[in-house]
């Protein structure tokens, strides 16, 4: 190779550009699903999500608790976070997995632990790698809100947090053994090993499993001198070995009695009560008789005043119809000249006015809900920032949009002003998939992720 060549490899060599990074886990495609199609995810007889996809379903807990907008971070712990901002995340996680009410208490504990693991992180990234107050202030992951960054860095600044801090890093210190299940869940493992011994398998199999690497070698010498003391109790009292949990198994035999308030070796979940006896059976049906009875009340008032609103809006709306009307429709023809879909697709404009026709004009109109046009916001159900700005409609369940109902959790907003073009479109039809291609038209839009530009929060 000459001198020129060299020169121009050396030159190209070194200019090369540095791999990208992997970003921050989105779940877009769960995003972009369309309306009505939801993932189906299975439960163990604890409540535990045991199937193949249960990563992806905790993957996706994690995007909505990383959400600074719905879980702010300016809060100790996620016990201290507002009934109503967990119940929000709740109704986001129903539009797109099948889970049903008995499994909320389960991904409340997996909302729980993915803020735990989010703040751990940004603590070792953000915090620990500097010395003084304003380096870390400075050094803030953009995905935090800065009065939250603040507030963060000063309780992990305080004496109380400090203290806490060294006694559990002495408890982390006496830890001799971890598993190496890695991203699976012990939950998914066990179904794994239910599958394989064609019987639900004990603790001490599953803690075999989680303790042996790819070659089926103890992860360490701790872990190694455990399984051959299972061994050696098997063999002089061979009724342990396949015992379950609830009769005294050989796990405890090993590990000891199980501390106030959870059980070792099941993962996350379950609790004393969830495994033995009457006891805890009593307690359920308790638990579940009260939560009965104080939703019963809470619906019978909702629906007291459900009533009274739609006998106001009825009253209202009789007077307000005809100027109504006639504000919609010029506002719509002032900004685009038809009021039903864009302009730049005049087939399906004709195929929209034939399908709608007079009637459900007529009937847009009369479940008209904000009938001062004030704008509101929507907002993205990934991101924490606002994506576009209009006027609500429609929140008639059975009025067709696109094809499709609006259904109970969907409004109907015209679109007037877009803010992120690219933003998906949660519910798309026809060739639209985008924020950028609906400009001017109506869209469907979670009522979860409508709030007034005068209220924090939208009612229905």
């Amino acid at each position: 190779m000459d001198c020129d060549a060299y020169a121009i490899y050396k030159l190209s060599d070194d200019t090369q550009k540095e791999p990208a990074k992997r970003g921050y886990t989105k779940m877009r495609k769960i995003a972009k699903m369309a309306d009505g199609k939801q993932l189906d995810v299975n439960v163990n007889s604890y409540n535990q999500f045991n199937c193949q996809d249960a990563t992806t379903f905790a993957n996706y807990l994690g995007t909505l608790v990383r959400n600074s907008a719905e879980v702010p971070l300016n809060y100790m712990n996620w016990k201290d976070v507002p009934k109503d901002k967990k119940n929000r995340l709740w109704d986001l996680v129903k539009i797109k997995w099948n889970v049903q009410e008995q499994q909320k208490d389960q991904v409340m504990k997996s909302f729980g632990k993915k803020l735990r693991e989010f703040r751990y992180s940004l603590k070792k990234k953000h915090y620990d790698i500097h010395d003084s107050y304003d380096a870390r202030i400075a050094d803030r992951d953009e995905r935090v809100l800065p009065d939250h960054w603040k507030f963060l860095i000063d309780m992990w600044d305080s004496e109380d947090w400090q203290n806490k801090s060294k006694i559990g890093k002495a408890s982390r210190a006496k830890q001799t053994t971890t598993h190496c299940a890695g991203s699976k869940s012990f939950a998914r493992i066990a179904q794994e090993e239910r599958v394989r011994l064609k019987r639900s398998p004990t603790r001490a199999e599953i803690y075999i499993t989680t303790h042996c690497d790819k070659s089926n070698r103890p992860m360490n010498g701790n872990a190694a001198s455990l399984m051959r003391k299972m061994t050696d109790v098997c063999e002089d009292q061979p009724e342990l070995e396949l015992r379950n949990i609830k009769d005294g198994d050989l796990y405890s035999e090993i590990f000891g009695k199980e501390k106030n308030g959870r059980v070792r070796g099941l993962g996350l979940g379950p609790a004393p009560t969830d495994v033995w006896g009457d006891r805890a059976n009593t307690h359920k049906l308790v638990k579940e008789a009260r939560e009965a009875q104080q939703k019963a009340e809470e619906d019978k008032r909702k629906m007291e005043e459900e009533r009274e609103e739609e006998r106001e809006e009825i009253r209202a709306m009789r007077a307000q119809m005809a100027d109504m009307k006639a504000q919609i429709e010029k506002l719509a023809n002032e900004k685009h000249g038809h009021p039903h879909v864009p302009v730049t697709d005049k087939g399906e404009a004709r195929k929209r006015e034939a399908h709608v026709g007079k009637q459900d004009a007529d009937k847009r109109v009369k479940h008209v809900v904000n009938q001062d046009l004030a704008r509101y916001r929507l907002y993205s159900i990934t991101r924490k920032s606002v994506v576009a700005e209009g006027w609500i409609i429609m929140d008639d369940p059975d009025f067709t949009i696109g094809g499709q109902k609006l259904g109970t959790q969907y409004v109907e907003v015209l679109i007037d002003k877009v803010i992120v073009p690219d933003e998906p479109l949660i519910r798309p039809y026809g060739t639209y998939e985008v924020m950028d291609q609906v400009d001017g038209t109506y869209i469907a839009w979670p009522k979860s992720l409508v709030s007034s530009k005068l209220c924090n929060k939208l009612s229905f």
